[in-house]
């Protein structure tokens, strides 16, 4: 596909230009990996990996750039784009709740202890919210048959187990989903987590259906910060990219951060530069700018 150059939204005031060969970043500005979000970034809006967006990957390794994933799925729901796109480095899950390399083995992750977890559904379950659990190695609902769970599990690739009892569930829990359709309902939730839990979980709101609670020290910012130590690289090498709210923190955490052109306005103002959309290979896009080192050309940081 022709790549043109496209328009970008500097986080600090200057001229929009079309970015230019004089534009081009010298060597100590090379991006030398770039983090990328799964569902509505490195996917498209049918959750499948297109053509454009594989070959882009693949410009990146032969270029010696790494490509890592940075979700909230678990790392199970991941394996199948890691061996797809031959990723060789670390990734991060469940929003910065489990870091793993490339082969499965786990490097760290972050668990929530038991008494905050029945603290969480109770509360999720006060606001109608179904409450999912997520382990290293599966998910659990309360219900086979609830809204969503059909979906998440083809995306997945991964069946859920049914839990009537939080102790039922063995092993560390990661991350606690509450999932509803009702937008009010999951943004009260999210409010009264962020007033009566702070400091005890990180809470984040991922529209339309659900939200996520991790480890107050689990997001995706520290994640990134991780990748790169872990793969011998500094912030200033690492370029994020992604289109929700969980994204913002590995926004401010790298140099580069591009934001998915379907992202919502708070999610796009807080990058230094947006893309075109997934339904339009905004990864590739990006990807295509990163290697050309044609960034930060208008006043962005």
């Amino acid at each position: 596909m022709p790549f043109e150059p496209i328009e970008v939204v500097p986080k600090k005031k200057g001229p929009h230009s079309q970015l230019s060969k004089e534009t081009e970043m010298d060597s100590s500005q090379r991006i030398l990996i770039v983090i990328s979000d799964v569902d509505g970034t490195l996917l498209n809006p049918e959750g499948e990996l297109s053509p454009v967006n594989y070959v882009a990957v693949a410009r990146l390794r032969q270029a010696g750039v790494k490509f890592s994933l940075s979700s909230a799925r678990p790392s199970f729901g991941m394996h199948w784009l890691i061996r797809m796109l031959e990723i060789d480095c670390v990734c991060s899950g469940l929003n910065g709740g489990i870091l793993f390399h490339a082969d499965g083995r786990v490097a760290a992750e972050m668990e929530l202890d038991r008494g905050t977890i029945e603290d969480l559904a109770s509360r999720m379950q006060k606001h109608g919210l179904d409450v999912w659990l997520y382990t290293r190695d599966q998910w659990f609902v309360p219900r086979l048959s609830a809204p969503h769970v059909l979906h998440n599990a083809e995306a997945l690739r991964t069946e859920p187990e049914r839990y009537a009892k939080i102790c039922e569930v063995s092993g560390p829990i990661l991350k606690v989903s509450g999932t509803s359709d009702r937008p009010g309902d999951l943004a009260a939730c999210e409010a009264e987590l962020h007033r009566e839990l702070a400091g005890r979980v990180s809470a984040v709101l991922l529209p339309p259906h659900n939200l996520d609670v991790t480890h107050p020290s689990a997001d995706k910012g520290r994640a990134a910060v991780a990748i790169a130590i872990t793969e011998g690289a500094q912030m200033n090498d690492v370029a994020t990219i992604g289109d929700s709210p969980a994204d913002i923190p590995m926004f401010q955490a790298s140099r580069l951060s591009i934001a998915m052109g379907q992202a919502s306005e708070d999610v796009r103002l807080k990058a230094t530069q947006v893309t075109r959309s997934n339904a339009d290979n905004g990864l590739a896009w990006a990807i295509e700018y990163v290697l050309r080192g044609k960034w930060f050309s208008n006043g962005a940081r």
